[in-house]
């Protein structure tokens, strides 16, 4: 004896893609208000002279710290602005790289002693900001 089943899985294979855009939606929106507070954060970073406070200069000069030109401080904005999500990779591509990545992640060497200016850094009512849009997609 022979038993045939037909399984037509078409309403639930719609259903499931319909879903997948809804989230696609929801995240892309995510990622533009992340991206936002992000450069939001850079900017007023770079307005402060750092959050906390970056530490002092040894020398004379008529500029902010790290905000000689702005091109610096303008690279980041944008480069938050356009930030990337591709799967698990999150990266800013900031063009004055060199520079920046000096006092971003190592510090200048300042009498012997590394300084690190971080410009890139959420404080914690950002961090927050962050995590509440986060749960607003996945709740």
């Amino acid at each position: 004896m022979r038993i045939e089943t037909k399984l037509d899985a078409s309403d639930a294979l719609k259903h499931l893609g319909k879903m997948q855009k809804e989230l696609e939606g929801k995240q892309g929106g995510m990622y533009d208000d992340i991206s936002r507070i992000m450069a939001q954060s850079i900017r007023k970073n770079f307005a402060a002279g750092g959050r906390p406070p970056w530490k002092k200069r040894v020398g004379k000069y008529s500029h902010p710290i790290l905000d000689h030109t702005g091109k610096m401080r303008d690279d980041a904005e944008l480069s938050a602005k356009n930030w990337k999500h591709l799967k698990t990779i999150h990266r800013m591509e900031i063009k004055t790289i060199f520079y920046g990545a000096i006092h971003q992640l190592k510090g200048m060497l300042t009498r012997g002693k590394p300084v690190i200016r971080k410009f890139v850094q959420l404080v914690q009512s950002e961090k927050n900001a962050v995590k509440e849009r986060i749960r607003a997609v996945f709740n």
